[in-house]
């Protein structure tokens, strides 16, 4: 939505992060677009993402020479698995590119974070705000107040380098912090009532969020075969619609894909397939000591 408002960008596709990439017909290769929220390891490919991807500071140094890759754990603050894996990067990529654009003096501007927007959904009338769904990519703003406080406060030191990000940061301090549960379980109903998939993560449901969604589809397109033409799924425009009427940005999409299939996707250790030639995306979703930290992509069609 920014992207594509701010700097004319074209929608190419989405993905799943996981094993399925959706492009647009006249998209040639996958390795095409420039990928936002999803690192692609081929060094020509460009992308945004806020992932821990380099396991030690060799490999950080060889990602950065590349140039194609803009990460904070790269660019802001060097974290590999190896090295401060802790104190890794807790916001999502729109937080990040919010901070390099307004380093680039594009000030990007939604409703006011604070504002109350109501927005029917079949009928029925829901209450939220912009910034609660600002701030619920990646769990922002749990972040800040309850699973990685002092880290958090740290990042937005160094994120608040422009007005943009200064939006963001007042909205964050005007949050009430014993009320974080109840924000996620808001912004939660409103996206499972848009029709997204409900998370799964049982560590939240211990904290007491009960509505655990962070806004997703499992698939985008009606006839979900790889290497067909299908046109994107109605709810989904609905949900582009109403995200752009709370965020005061209009969104534009097309409405038909391809989907192009990995023919594995899963988590391991990295020795035996951060080098392979058919890897496509991977990224470390846990420390060095975990046998599952590493989860990878191979094999895109």
């Amino acid at each position: 939505m920014v992207l594509q408002h701010y700097l004319d960008c074209k929608i190419a596709g989405f993905s799943n992060s996981k094993n399925k990439v959706w492009v647009t017909p006249e998209v040639q290769s996958v390795y095409d677009p420039v990928y936002i929220d999803m690192y692609v390891s081929r060094p020509d490919v460009v992308c945004i993402d806020q992932h821990v991807v380099a396991t030690d500071q060799e490999r950080l140094n060889r990602i950065l020479g590349y140039g194609t890759k803009l990460n904070p754990n790269i660019q802001l603050a060097p974290r590999t698995l190896e090295n401060n894996y802790k104190k890794k990067y807790p916001f999502g990529t729109i937080h990040y590119l919010m901070h390099l654009m307004g380093n680039e003096n594009i000030e990007v501007k939604f409703r006011n974070l604070r504002e109350t927007v109501y927005i029917d959904i079949d009928g029925m009338e829901y209450k939220t705000y912009p910034g609660q769904v600002l701030m619920r990519a990646d769990d922002a703003l749990y972040n800040t107040f309850k699973a990685y406080q002092q880290n958090s406060e740290e990042w937005w030191v160094r994120l608040n380098t422009s007005d943009t990000v200064q939006r963001i940061v007042d909205y964050k301090n005007s949050c009430n912090r014993d009320q974080i549960i109840n924000y996620e379980n808001h912004i939660g109903k409103l996206f499972i009532a848009l029709g997204c998939q409900r998370n799964t993560l049982q560590n939240k449901a211990k904290t007491g969020v009960t509505t655990d969604s962070d806004g997703s589809f499992p698939v985008i397109t009606v006839n979900d075969q790889p290497g067909v033409a299908s046109p994107i799924r109605p709810e989904i425009l609905v949900y582009v619609q109403k995200i752009s009427e709370i965020m005061g940005i209009d969104m534009h999409i097309p409405d038909t894909y391809i989907l192009h299939e990995a023919q594995k996707a899963g988590r391991a250790r990295p020795d035996n397939f951060i080098d392979r030639e058919d890897l496509f995306s991977y990224a470390f979703v846990a420390g060095p000591g975990s046998d599952q930290c590493f989860s990878y992509t191979t094999g895109m069609i």
